[in-house]
């Protein structure tokens, strides 16, 4: 604080205490996005945007993904076309793709 003003921290990160899920390895929690230690070296690359398809994920659904399980179905999903436009909305259920879990 300067001045009486407030800054914001950016790129601040947390290790979380669940592991990785695709590699079990240190799991950080930054302000937009879950990020895999093994992104740094390219051993893994495990990151979970916080925002999706235009959805806010809730927390619950985060910690089930993070644990290997599927959320519950997200409504209003939006999808892109290859141009940016807005196309339609779609419900989903999100997974991790454990055919391309790495150890």
């Amino acid at each position: 604080m300067k001045n009486g003003t407030i800054e914001t921290v950016k790129n601040h990160f947390v290790v979380m205490e669940a592991p990785c899920p695709a590699c079990r390895k240190r799991l950080f929690e930054g302000d937009n996005a879950y990020i895999c230690e093994g992104i740094k070296d390219k051993t893994c690359q495990f990151y979970l945007n916080k925002i999706t398809s235009d959805v806010v994920l809730q927390q619950e659904d985060i910690d089930l993904i993070i644990k290997g399980e599927d959320t519950r179905e997200i409504k209003n999903l939006v999808y892109y076309d290859k141009d940016g436009k807005k196309k339609s909305t779609y419900n989903a259920v999100l997974l991790l793709d454990k055919s391309r879990k790495t150890d």
